[in-house]
């Protein structure tokens, strides 16, 4: 189900339904104007606006599609594991680890290379991460992130305001080079021309530049220390969203749309609760930030939202900006169980119904002990959690309700770096 901009100049102001037949989808990824989804079975599929090639489909002649408003297979010679959209491009992994890029590539945001500035209409392989397995990939605005196995994170793209984190103000960076924070990063969330991280401490860094109250250079700036355990970090293009563990949500960033959600006037610049959510005693599953709007989603399958309504990207039916949290008409039911891919695009985001929904956890590398089907349950959740400690991953979450879960272990044969064995986790109803 999805709302806001359409992708085709249409706004959409209540959620309407759309469905790929014969396919369970697992994983959306809204970007400025178009969407990008893959299936459980590893197919992936693009619909939205298409000027720059972000859908990665082109017509049987070769010519571009300009926007396609029906989802259309992407690359079907490929099986995916991870999507991620920006503002006109897209990353995505292949069940091998390799990673591809496409859409516009004006300020090197694809990662081919110096001597590469123009749009790729359909999927390129990355040829810097030929040699290496890439785990989850990150579209920024204008730039992009790539964690491979070895821990690494790898940033390419428009560099301007340093937000990238490489220390310097290099306009654009058109080939990957290693990102080096200073400081091991759990959680990484990117928005227009920053980047926010939070590292293993649980502190909250900023690097870039959002506004001139949010300028925080080329170094990365410590914002805030948690004295608790983080477990979701989200931007949108000029704001950010903390979740921790206690339940509890803090906001900060521009507010001229009221997307902070702290009904106030002005910026908010020193991070703050959000202390007016509807929740009636239930617990916050996901968060996400779009371009100038805010998304809640609880326990009990309910949405929240506030900020920018311009184009319907609330779902409150108007177009009206709401100032503080607000529930979404009480009759629509959302799976609780999408989680790690719940996310916003800058005017618009999608959510999947209970009944059509099985969240697919990225492939995640993990050693290969008794065969990869007949792991204890306990040593899937210890070194899952072991390995989303260092990646962005929402694994915290699903520990919390592990009890009301089953794991369905099944091995890839076709997924192999290093000599060991990799596992698709998916999450299912018990």
């Amino acid at each position: 189900m999805g709302l806001g901009t359409a992708g085709t100049g249409t706004d959409v102001y209540n959620f309407t339904k759309f469905t790929i037949p014969n396919e369970t989808v697992a994983t959306v990824a809204p970007g400025y104007m178009h969407t990008m989804v893959i299936t459980a079975s590893g197919k992936m599929f693009g619909f939205g606006n298409n000027e720059k090639g972000q859908l990665g489909t082109v017509r049987s002649g070769g010519t571009p599609v300009k926007e396609n408003p029906n989802p259309t297979q992407v690359a079907s010679n490929l099986l995916w594991a991870n999507v991620s959209s920006g503002a006109d491009h897209t990353l995505a992994i292949s069940r091998e680890g390799k990673v591809f890029a496409f859409g516009s590539n004006e300020y090197g945001q694809l990662g081919l290379g110096d001597n590469s500035s123009a749009n790729m209409y359909s999927p390129v392989q990355i040829p810097y991460f030929t040699q290496t397995r890439a785990i989850k990939v990150l579209a920024g605005y204008n730039h992009s992130f790539v964690w491979t196995d070895d821990g690494v994170i790898h940033g390419f793209g428009r560099n301007d305001q340093s937000q990238l984190a490489m220390q310097s103000m290099v306009p654009q960076i058109k080939t990957p080079q290693k990102v080096n924070w200073g400081f091991p990063i759990a959680m990484l969330a990117t928005g227009n021309t920053h980047s926010f991280a939070i590292d293993t401490k649980n502190q909250l860094w900023g690097v870039g530049y959002i506004t001139k109250d949010f300028d925080y250079g080329q170094v990365p700036t410590l914002i805030h220390t948690f004295s608790e355990s983080v477990v979701s970090l989200v931007s949108g293009v000029f704001h950010c969203l903390v979740l921790t563990a206690s339940n509890k949500l803090y906001a900060m960033g521009q507010n001229g749309y009221k997307q902070v959600g702290l009904n106030v006037q002005g910026s908010v610049k020193n991070l703050a609760q959000i202390t007016s959510l509807p929740l009636n005693g239930s617990r916050i599953l996901s968060v996400a930030a779009g371009y100038h709007h805010s998304v809640v989603l609880t326990e009990n399958n309910k949405l929240i939202t506030w900020g920018a309504q311009s184009h319907g990207q609330l779902g409150l039916g108007t177009k009206s900006n709401f100032s503080l949290p607000t529930l979404v008409n009480s009759e629509l039911h959302f799976s609780n169980l999408y989680l790690a891919n719940f996310t916003t695009g800058s005017s618009s985001y999608s959510m999947l119904e209970p009944s059509e929904v099985i969240e697919s956890v990225e492939v995640i590398a993990l050693p290969k002990k008794t065969g990869g089907s007949n792991q204890d349950k306990d040593a899937i959740i210890r070194e899952l959690t072991k390995k989303c400690e260092q990646q962005d991953c929402t694994i915290a979450m699903l520990q919390a309700e592990v009890d009301n879960l089953k794991i369905q272990i099944s091995s890839q044969n076709n997924s192999r770096t290093l000599g060991d064995g990799h596992l698709n986790v998916t999450w299912v109803n018990k």
